[in-house]
């Protein structure tokens, strides 16, 4: 968690394992798939990335991270990854989150089943390279605000030294020099809301609708089995989007979405190299144990689907 960085731009960082250590316990993802915290505070302080630059495509991270995958053919991850750290995004979760204090979790089900106001594809490119324009901007001020402080601070000093030398009303006059300056924080977060509500930038009418993503995606969903969430009704709707835009369930605009899958089992040991099932006193703290698992009941097998994808994160 500590190489997810909460602000938007800053890419995940990470470090090199055999996959033989992070192949179960782990939470998989993919080159360009989009990673949530979902866990106090760091959900509050919008931790998520998109996944670049893996080492052969594939990469383990913590538990305490969902993840998004959806078809780079019709939403872009940078856009979502832009929704995820809006202020209203996180604000409507935060009374959804479940746990005791501390501890207290996002659920899946707000991840997938939120909102989510999908532009056209060639507008989401737009907005994206907006976006990362604006931050590059912030990052200037930014570090002209650093350099102003420092100049600020250097000239604090120097006048409250000059006043205890000479205490005059000019000299104390110099003590209480007013100046303005707009937060750097405020205006990215400025920029992240309006390129969520389509005003970031002028539409181009020409552009795709959205619905017609969403009917593409439908299709590969459908061949794919993957879990349907009901339409965004009107009450839902947080605010208004353009024309061309069309609200729709997170969840379904990703390829594939599971809850995971824990049968009833007895007190005894997976074996070799059996299938099993995990306790969750193996990721508790911190660390992942691999003796803390279960095997699967008599007559159970395990799940193609999960052979299938481990399978493919392996090969």
């Amino acid at each position: 968690m500590t190489l997810i960085s909460a602000k938007y731009g800053v890419p995940a960082q990470s470090e090199e394992r055999p996959w033989r250590e992070v192949k179960k316990g782990f939470t998989h993802f993919a080159e360009g798939d989009v990673v949530m915290a979902k866990i106090t505070p760091c959900f509050e302080n919008a931790k998520s990335a998109v996944m670049r630059n893996l080492v052969n495509g594939v990469g383990a991270g913590t538990t305490e991270l969902l993840v998004f995958r959806g078809e780079a053919k019709i939403i872009l991850p940078e856009f979502v990854l832009i929704y995820l750290k809006t202020r209203g995004f996180i604000t409507r979760g935060e009374p959804r989150m479940t746990g005791s204090a501390g501890q207290k979790r996002v659920p899946r089900e707000y991840f997938a089943g939120s909102p989510f106001p999908l532009p056209p594809l060639a507008e989401q490119k737009r907005i994206v390279a907006k976006v990362d324009e604006l931050m590059a901007l912030c990052d200037r001020l930014e570090a002209q605000q650093q350099e102003r402080d420092e100049h600020a601070s250097a000239l604090a000093r120097a006048s409250l030294a000059r006043f205890a030398e000479a205490p005059t009303p000019a000299n104390l006059n110099l003590l209480f020099h007013k100046s303005y300056s707009i937060p750097t924080a405020d205006l990215r977060k400025a920029a992240i809301a309006l390129a969520v509500r389509g005003k970031l930038l002028p539409q181009n009418l020409k552009d795709e609708p959205a619905e017609v993503l969403i009917g593409r995606i439908s299709k590969k969903r459908i061949s794919k089995k993957a879990k349907d969430y009901a339409p965004v009704g009107v009450d839902e709707v947080p605010y208004e989007i353009p024309r061309l835009w069309s609200w729709v369930r997170l969840g379904n605009l990703a390829l594939s979405s599971d809850s995971g899958w824990s049968p009833q089992c007895g007190s005894e040991q997976r074996s070799g190299n059996a299938w099993g099932v995990l306790k969750v006193s193996a990721v508790s703290w911190g660390v992942f144990k691999p003796n803390e698992n279960k095997a699967l009941p008599k007559g159970v097998d395990a799940r193609p689907d999960c052979e299938a994808l481990v399978a493919e994160l392996t090969s």
